[in-house]
């Protein structure tokens, strides 16, 4: 966590970023951390889970902006569903280029 960015979509229709969890889990929430010079723009984008690459679904649309690491103000959703792949897709044309983005998975105690 630098507040610079670490990995830049091109500037295309509904850009992606993804993150395959390797096997189903149970995401408890995600937390995207903006680049420094992107804190004041105003992000749009859509959070979606998908079980398998065929059936997804969409938990959340965004169109604020945010912070990251340096201000201590990153975007946070909850999840708090199952999912094997978890996707950040810009709305319309648009590149997405954030420091970082971490996903919770929700532990239990036995």
């Amino acid at each position: 966590y630098t507040g610079n960015y670490s990995f830049h979509t091109q500037h295309e229709e509904n850009a992606f970023w993804g993150v395959d969890l390797l096997q189903v889990r149970f995401a408890d929430h995600i937390k995207i951390f903006n680049r420094k010079e992107n804190s004041k723009k105003i992000q749009h984008f859509d959070i979606m889970l998908f079980t398998d690459m065929l059936t997804w679904e969409k938990i959340h649309t965004y169109q604020e902006t945010f912070g990251g690491i340096l201000d201590g103000n990153p975007f946070t959703c909850k999840i708090n569903k199952k999912a094997r792949y978890i996707r950040i897709q810009s709305k319309g044309k648009a590149s997405l280029s954030y420091d970082q983005i971490a996903v919770f998975e929700k532990l239990t105690c036995n």
